[in-house]
Formats: C-alpha cells, structure tokens, sequence
C-alpha cells in the first residue's frame, strides 16, 4: 500500500472581512438596524478527507444557510476544478446564525448593491481558499466519533400547543395566548440532548487538529446590530481555547422547532451595554456546556484510520422551482457516516434518519443550498404556526423524502463497503 492510498486530512479557515458596516440589514425580523463592524469573527472553515487522490470536503460557515443555490453549484465547480473532486462531494453546512448574513431588499440603492455584491464575491473567495489550503495540508491522519451528553438544559421546543389544537410559538422568552386560551403542552418533549462530534489528528500526535461538532439547534441570541457568529462563535473559540492547535468547526442540524434555551432572563429594553454584556454572557455559558463534555470525551476517544470513504448525493427540483431543489449528501468514513441536508427539517427527521441509519456513528450536518426553509410533518401543518406559513415551507413529502433518501444512500454505501 502506498503512502498516497492511506487515508490523509487537512483543515483550513478564512475570516469573512465586512468591510461594508453600515450598510447591510441582519438577517431575521427583529433586526431593522444597520449592521454596525464585527464584535466576533465570522469564518468559514473547509475540512479535506481523501484517500487515494479524490477529496471530499465539509465547508462550514458561521452564516444561516447557503441561500444562492446557482452560485453554490457555480461554488462546487470551482472547488472540484482547484482541487481535483467531483463538484458533489462537497458538503456546505450553516450554522443558523441570524448575525452574520443579510437581508437583500429588491429596491437598495447602489452603494448597497455594490457592498453586497462585493461581500458574496469575498465569501466565495474565502471558501475556495479555505478548500485549496485544506486540500493541500492533507497529511496521514485518524479519527475518533463521539456522541456526548450535554450537561446541563441548552434547547427547548419553540413551539407550544394551546387548549383547540393548534401551536403558538415561545421563543424560549414565553408567548401570549390569546383569550380562552390555555397552554397544553410543548409540541415535542423529546429534544435532542448530545453533541456530536468528529476529531481529526495527525497519525502518531496527540491532540486533534480538527474537531467537527453537530447540534440540534437553532443558536441565535438576543439580536444585537453587530456581526457576529453567535453562539457557534463562541463554541468554536472555546474549543480552538480548549485544544491548543485545534480548527474548530459547528454544524446545526434538523432542529425547526427547536431553539436555544436562555440560561438568564436577557435584559428589557436595556441599554446598548447591557444588551452586549448580556450576549457576551450567554454565549460563553451555552458553549461551555457544549465545549466542556465535549473535549472531556476526546480526551478519551479512540481513533481509527477508515479504511474507505464512500459518497452517495441526491439532488431534485430546481431552485426557486416546483418542485424546490432538494440536496442530500452522504459520507462514510469507515464506520462513521455524515449526512447533510436542507436547512430547518423539523427535530423528528433527525431523530428517524439517525434511529434508521445503518451507521451507528452519526453526525448531521445541515443547512446546505437545498430552497425553502422549515420542514414539518403533516400533524405539524395542521397545528399550523409561524414555521408552517406558506411563505416559509416546501412541500408536506419533503421531509419523508429526505428521510428515504438519506437512509437509501447510507444502506447502499453500507452494503457496498462489506
């Protein structure tokens, strides 16, 4: 066997320059500000696998979803040409961080449209950096899974179900029912409690120099008008603090009806300081619970050198189309498998992709260019809800579909590696 057929990894990041402060809107309703300059780095980072001479690669970034489906494709194009894979063995993941994206408003002015146009050409840059550098560090490697409890309460289902059936939403800060309305219970009492996660070394070291975590959550916090990588910030610098040398990156997964439990009351109506403080505060204390079990396991972890890496995608519809464009992405390394799907699949997708998986070391990754955003099931539908506007989701069978496929692909790539 020869040094080039024995399984290599490389890990590399880039920071996102927003030299345009001032000028975009964050993303989400609460926040009508300007976006004032960043109080927290916002990355992308890009994570080689191969073995033999064709990469696979896991790009993560600190924004809420990939939400330009042409320019992802257009995106994998010019990773697979730099670095020699096929453009679908690429997996983008988001983290669901409402600030460090924009909104795109159809009447903004030029010197808007200008930053923005220059702010997207930035990122793609900085992601096909990121790829060619990670790619070229490659070197012989091992890795180790985890699926680690968390430690104390960090998420809670956002939406709660009233006295005739249907589900307002609580934002984890309460909700308001209307008169003659009483609270019945959460819509889901079953919320994913672990971190997953995935620890790259260097054969013979010690200490990873990559570590992947995935969480089934939405992260935001109270909606400061600064760029920032919220919650996910915090976790990957905790980590990177934690694990001298480490690249942390973080994944979210199928959590639509799921959000971050507030650990403290955030203040009302505070002053800009107090606002700041508070997030700062928050941040830290939700990624401690994240970070700490965490690097704890690793310590332990075993690692393996995987004898194969096998990759299975599915890809329907067309963005913006009918049906919408649909992407789903499977990857085993040995024993381990990752799946990457759409943004916002409802916490029960999650939960049957991993209870079906014929791989028992699981980590979802999502958030890639898939349209459309929140997936329920159909009982979720007739409960209605913000998630189940028309506006806001794809199609009843989209969820079941992700599902089927995901599981397909995953038997199919179980099957073929013996």
């Amino acid at each position: 066997m020869s040094p080039g057929d024995l399984f290599r990894a490389g890990v590399a990041s880039r920071t996102i320059n927003y030299s345009s402060a001032g000028l975009f809107k964050l993303l989400g309703i609460p926040r009508k500000e300007m976006t004032r300059p960043e109080i927290q780095t916002v990355r992308v980072e890009a994570l080689a696998l191969a073995i033999g001479k064709e990469p696979a690669l896991i790009v993560t970034y600190d924004f809420l979803a990939n939400r330009k489906a042409p320019d992802a494709m257009s995106m994998r194009i010019a990773i697979s040409k730099k670095c020699g894979c096929d453009p679908m063995r690429i997996l983008f993941s988001g983290t669901h961080c409402h600030s460090s994206w924009y909104e795109v408003n159809p009447s903004e002015p030029n010197d808007v449209k200008n930053a923005r146009q220059e702010f997207d050409a930035g990122v793609a840059r900085s992601i096909l950096e990121a790829c060619d550098e990670a790619c070229r560090r490659m070197m012989p490697s091992e890795i180790a899974y985890g699926r680690v409890p968390l430690n104390g309460a960090v998420s809670e289902c956002r939406r709660m179900v009233v006295s005739n059936g249907t589900v307002l939403n609580c934002w984890g800060m309460g909700a308001p029912a209307f008169p003659g309305m009483k609270f019945f219970d959460k819509a889901i009492d079953d919320i994913d409690d672990a971190v997953d996660f995935l620890a790259v070394r260097r054969t013979g070291e010690n200490l990873p120099f990559a570590v992947l975590t995935g969480y089934g959550s939405h992260i935001h916090l109270l909606p400061v008008p600064y760029v920032n990588a919220e919650v996910a910030g915090w976790v990957k610098a905790l980590m990177e603090e934690r694990i001298p040398g480490v690249t942390a990156l973080y994944s979210a997964h199928a959590a639509g009806d799921v959000t971050m439990q507030n650990l403290e009351s955030p203040p009302i109506n505070g002053t800009e300081a107090e606002d700041m403080a508070w997030q700062n505060m928050m941040g830290r204390m939700l990624a401690e619970l994240f970070v700490n079990p965490v690097v704890e396991r690793i310590k332990a972890a075993e690692y393996t050198r995987p004898r194969f890496i096998a990759h299975e995608s599915y890809r329907c519809g067309t963005w913006g189309g009918t049906p919408p464009l649909m992407v789903v992405h499977a990857l085993a390394l040995g024993d381990i498998a990752l799946v990457n799907f759409k943004p916002e699949l409802f916490s029960h997708y999650g939960k049957e992709i991993r209870k079906r998986s014929p791989f028992s070391k699981l980590l979802l990754t999502g958030y890639n260019e898939s349209d459309y955003a929140y997936v329920g099931t159909l009982l979720n539908l007739e409960q209605g809800g913000y998630e189940m506007t028309k506006s806001n989701t794809g199609r009843p069978e989209t969820g079941e579909l992700t599902v089927e496929m995901a599981i397909r692909m995953l038997e199919k790539i179980k099957r073929r590696s013996g």
